[in-house]
């Protein structure tokens, strides 16, 4: 979250009932918008929902280990594309007639309309939203921000139950509604995305509990990432000969063999 325009610290004695109205919820009578958000602390992540302040436990071991694995894969598949996977914390302020009371941190996004996307993160609705439910925030995901991602246009909603092992998509229909989620609770089940053409990850690797070295979405992430490395520095070779710098000097640059390099020339 981007505060480098804060000048001050909320004083503490506000901090606390900020604190105390997240454990009352909607009985809280004082309702907080961004400009309160972006004072608190750096170090506890808060999700704001209709003026609620909602704050956010440590995600666990497990949790982690699911959202690395989708991210991982959905990196992958994104290489070279114009959509773009984020994964918390990346704030997304969901906003209606300018009333700035709504930001949440989706564990992982994608978005496809890059102008929504600034340095705090992105004004508007993502395309994809997958949520990883934990007993602390399962009924806030899955009522209060689902409903949010529905009424804001989400076109696609995964939530992702760790402990029954259970994904549950939810598509936006003609008429701007979820309706029924798709369920995926079978291993040998493939979960795909309708709004990412082509893309699907197995159920198994989803819930892949083992080391993500030792799996192919990690194996097949890592030859993306060294391919797209590969194609960066090659571009970079190029433009430095085009602006008449020699072989001998890009090579040492950018670490690319000369005889590479002499070829470019």
């Amino acid at each position: 979250m981007d505060k480098e325009e804060v000048v001050y610290k909320i004083p503490e004695q506000e901090m606390k009932f900020v604190r105390e109205a997240a454990h009352a919820g909607y009985k809280a009578e004082r309702r907080f918008t961004y400009e309160d958000y972006r004072t608190w602390p750096d170090d506890e992540r808060w999700e704001l929902i209709d003026g609620i302040p909602f704050r956010m436990d440590a995600p666990s071991e497990y949790h982690q280990q699911i959202s690395g694995n989708l991210f991982f894969a959905l990196r992958g598949y994104l290489t070279g594309k114009t959509c773009k996977a984020y994964h918390a914390p990346f704030d997304v302020r969901l906003y209606i007639d300018g009333i700035k009371d709504t930001v949440v941190q989706p564990d992982i996004l994608v978005i496809c309309d890059l102008d929504i996307i600034d340095r705090r993160g992105a004004k508007g609705a993502p395309d994809l939203v997958i949520e990883i439910l934990s007993p602390s925030n399962a009924e806030k995901d899955q009522v209060l921000k689902l409903a949010k991602y529905e009424k804001h246009g989400v076109k696609e909603v995964w939530m992702i139950d760790p402990i029954r092992k259970i994904v549950f998509v939810y598509i936006l229909n003609q008429f701007g509604r979820y309706g029924k989620p798709i369920i995926y609770q079978n291993s040998n089940d493939t979960v795909k995305a309708t709004v990412l053409t082509d893309f699907k990850i197995s159920f198994e690797h989803i819930f892949a509990r083992e080391n993500i070295p030792n799996n192919e979405l990690f194996k097949s992430g890592v030859e993306q990432e060294r391919k797209r490395a590969e194609a960066e520095k090659m571009t970079v070779a190029r433009n430095a000969l085009k602006e008449g710098i020699s072989a001998e000097i890009v090579s040492q640059i950018t670490g690319i063999d000369l005889s590479v390099i002499s070829k470019l020339e």
